[in-house]
């Protein structure tokens, strides 16, 4: 597990030195009835959040569940749902779940920011 870690640490590393964000949004570590998932994605997100602070950098989660309502109408959308949404949408034309969940949750940060 810990050369899982010290892998995604590097990848976040090497991102945030590609593109120098100033913001860094992902999606909040919950797996109602599945521990095991959401301890592993929280300690993910702990990487994140430690990268964020060093480089002082803002970051943001997502509710997976509001931004599924938010962008299928429906907060228990499938993961192809999701990849439909994206397409509709015109921010997606792939077939990658894990892309289209991206992209759909920076479209739903921008749009949520956009309206407080």
């Amino acid at each position: 597990q810990k050369q899982k870690w010290l892998k995604f640490e590097k990848m976040i590393e090497m991102l945030v030195n590609t593109y120098k964000p100033d913001l860094i949004v992902y999606e909040m570590p919950v797996y109602s009835g599945q521990a095991g998932a959401t301890i592993h994605h929280s300690k993910l997100a702990g990487i994140i959040e430690l990268i964020c602070e060093r480089r002082g950098l803002r970051s943001e989660t997502i509710s997976p569940t509001s931004c599924k309502k938010f962008q299928t109408g429906k907060g228990n959308a499938k993961k192809e749902q999701m990849v439909a949404a994206a397409y509709q949408k015109g921010l997606y034309s792939g077939d990658n779940h894990n892309t289209a969940d991206a992209i759909l949750m920076l479209d739903f940060f921008i749009n949520i920011n956009k309206l407080k």
